[in-house]
């Protein structure tokens, strides 16, 4: 957001890392916003990230954890997402997450 409390919104065509199917998204201020068919729902894809590590061991925290939590640090924020809401594979929605960068 500038300093006249406008946002630029700019329509995109991504591919989902997820379905891999080419979506039309909405990017803004670095975030790209598509519909994610594996996910069946809008998820944020990170245009530019450096991944932070949380802890010592860098592999444990992008790899799914046990019980369908999917630990995702993409965004630098560690947030957990429940498998079951969303009745997919925990494998599949760590894909969808870990492979959320748009290039």
């Amino acid at each position: 957001m500038n300093s006249e409390g406008v946002v630029k919104l700019e329509r995109v065509r991504v591919r989902c890392p997820g379905c891999g199917e080419e979506v039309e998204a909405v990017a803004a201020d670095g975030r790209v916003k598509g519909y994610c068919a594996v996910a069946r729902r809008y998820v944020d894809f990170v245009a530019e990230t450096q991944p932070i590590c949380i802890g010592k061991n860098p592999a444990a925290e992008t790899s799914p954890v046990k019980d369908g939590v999917v630990c995702d640090y993409l965004a630098g924020v560690k947030t957990v997402v429940i498998q079951d809401r969303y009745g997919i594979s925990p494998g599949a929605l760590y894909r969808v997450l870990h492979n959320a960068n748009v290039k």
